[in-house]
């Protein structure tokens, strides 16, 4: 701004005193203005002439250098020890000097006997009526404070990046822990839990009486609670232990939902829930069918689980451009709206009693965000309670359009 503010105004008076000086040392007294008004400023103003040499400067560059003006006049910048280290700006004050070419440096360091400074340089030529470059007008902007607080936010953010990285490596070992823990958990509980279903069933089969107890019944579902509680947790073991990728192939929906409806209506059947599904035709999709078909499984067991007597479960598939769009809804006891931001988070379960009598574990829906997460898929969940609930997945770039 400063440098546009001279090419306006200061060309003249700054060309005059060029050639003022160039006869006599001595600044002309009708522009003795113009040293004023450039000690008032507060950067750095050098004026050379086409040999290099400095006619001017003001007060700032001479505190800065520790310099009088007197004493500078007539120096050459080129033999300035500052700009010899630095041969990029002796071009640039050449290619000033020699071909008019105005130019910018962002940091130059300068050091007087008491501080270093940053300058900003901006510097244009001084041109004659004929178009001839007299020579140049310098101006150095003061950044020492601007890279000081770059410094500190420089600092600053790589201690928060250390602090983060750090808290990273913690908690990633923490994850490990506890993943390696429940690991050696379910496996130790494997033993026991035979050995229980094995007494239970030489009991059961030498005691008529005892097989048909109310106690007997109570221990083998607590046997199978625990048999599916183990199974979910070593699934959830697996999601971190195991580096897991979704393995793609070409799947026909038909063909895979077929396939699960027909697995899921002998346990519907129990409530009487009847499953309905609307397929769209020939829909074919590039996806991990194994992690797919749990998916399905897990929620529509829910839905079971969770479901009234004489129940529905609606499923739909179909292509929306190039994603897969599946809905499950149902007609059952639904979710509180308080629990659905939780619960895809893993051991969580609403309503703990109620899970509990359905045997529920907290961990089902977990594995369903974790293999939708391996598809880059979606998932979204409306619930009213004692209405029903409805899970919709959206998972891109799947549909094969052959």
């Amino acid at each position: 701004m400063l440098v546009n503010l001279f090419k306006k105004n200061l060309q003249q008076p700054c060309l005059e005193i060029i050639k003022n000086t160039q006869e006599s040392k001595d600044l002309p007294k009708r522009l003795a203005w113009v040293q004023q008004v450039f000690d008032e400023l507060p950067v750095s103003i050098i004026i050379l002439d086409n040999e290099y040499k400095i006619v001017l400067t003001n007060k700032f560059h001479d505190d800065l250098t520790d310099h009088k003006n007197k004493d500078k006049i007539g120096f050459n910048i080129l033999n300035s020890n500052g700009l010899r280290k630095r041969d990029g700006v002796i071009k640039k004050y050449q290619r000033l000097i020699q071909h008019g070419e105005s130019f910018n440096v962002d940091d130059v360091f300068v050091k007087n006997s008491k501080n270093a400074y940053h300058l900003k340089i901006h510097a244009a030529p001084i041109i004659d009526e004929s178009g001839e470059v007299y020579g140049a007008f310098s101006v150095g902007s003061d950044i020492t404070e601007l890279k000081k607080a770059e410094e500190e936010l420089k600092n600053i953010n790589q201690n928060l990046s250390n602090r983060v990285q750090q808290k990273t490596k913690e908690l990633r070992q923490a994850i490990k822990f506890k993943d390696e823990f429940l690991a050696d958990i379910t496996h130790e509980l494997r033993t026991p839990l035979a050995i229980i279903r094995g007494n239970l069933d030489l009991l059961t089969r030498y005691n008529k009486s005892f097989k048909s107890s109310e106690e007997t019944e109570i221990i083998e579902e607590e046997i199978n609670h625990m048999a599916a509680l183990i199974s979910n947790l070593t699934s959830l073991c697996n999601i971190n232990l195991i580096h897991d990728c979704a393995k793609k192939k070409l799947v026909n929906i038909d063909d895979l939902v077929s396939t699960i409806k027909h697995e899921m209506t002998v346990i519907a059947k129990q409530k009487n829930i009847k499953i309905n599904t609307l397929i769209q035709k020939n829909l074919n999709v590039w996806i991990d069918s194994v992690k797919i078909k749990k998916v399905l499984t897990n929620l529509i067991s829910n839905a079971v689980k969770y479901g009234n007597e004489n129940g529905y479960i609606n499923l739909d598939f179909k292509a929306e451009d190039d994603a897969l769009v599946i809905t499950i809804e149902d007609n059952g006891i639904g979710i509180p709206e308080k629990d659905i931001p939780h619960i895809f988070n893993r051991l969580y379960r609403s309503e703990k009693s109620r899970s509990r009598d359905t045997g529920g574990s907290g961990i089902g829906l977990a594995i369903v965000k974790h293999n939708l997460d391996l598809h880059n898929g979606t998932i979204y969940v409306e619930s009213k309670i004692n209405k029903g609930s409805k899970f919709t997945i959206s998972i891109p770039k799947t549909v094969d359009r052959k």
